[in-house]
């Protein structure tokens, strides 16, 4: 199946790349869009509105607390400020029920217990796998900073260790689907 990941961002982030290309060299797959997981610090305007919100930090690897630290207390915040780890998820398609089955099979014992197929269409069959592990704490108001540096750089090492154990699973991915 040759198409390519379409991602809103328009390029793929380096911890998820070698996944793809092995899942995209497949006669079975292809991917459609992802992400390998990242830690966000986000501002989110009172009206929740998601497509408002500004990205103050975005990583796709481990932060450093100091650079969290600088962010928020430079932070003008529109509503809530939010510390976020979001897990790896990756959309994509397989050529049949079997293959689509045979992927879930390999990657649910790997800990990605979210992982289903979600469309089924007539010209293609998406699967969906979202890891399992996430994070999101309020950090401010526009008023006020709620958490003291110490218990900041506590929810940052918990950030950090959630995506030290992301990029494994990855890594996991990645062989058993070679394995395909």
């Amino acid at each position: 199946m040759c198409e390519f990941d379409r991602s809103d961002k328009g390029s793929v982030d380096e911890p998820i790349r070698e996944c793809l290309a092995v899942l995209n060299k497949h006669a079975s797959f292809y991917t459609t869009s992802s992400c390998s997981g990242r830690i966000v610090l986000l501002d989110v305007p009172e009206s929740g509105k998601k497509h408002e919100a500004r990205f103050l930090l975005r990583c796709h690897d481990e932060v450093d607390p100091e650079d969290v630290k600088r962010c928020v207390a430079e932070a003008s915040s529109e509503g809530l400020l939010w510390l976020r780890f979001q897990p790896a998820i990756l959309h994509l398609c397989a050529r049949t029920i079997e293959d689509a089955q045979r992927f879930i099979d390999v990657v649910r014992p790997l800990g990605f217990k979210r992982c289903g197929i979600f469309s089924l269409k007539e010209e293609r069959l998406m699967i969906e796998m979202i890891g399992p592990e996430e994070l999101a704490v309020p950090i401010a108001d526009r008023e006020q900073v709620w958490v003291e540096h110490g218990l900041l750089e506590r929810f940052v090492a918990v950030a950090n260790a959630m995506m030290r154990r992301n990029k494994k699973r990855l890594e996991q991915v990645t062989a058993a689907v070679k394995q395909l």
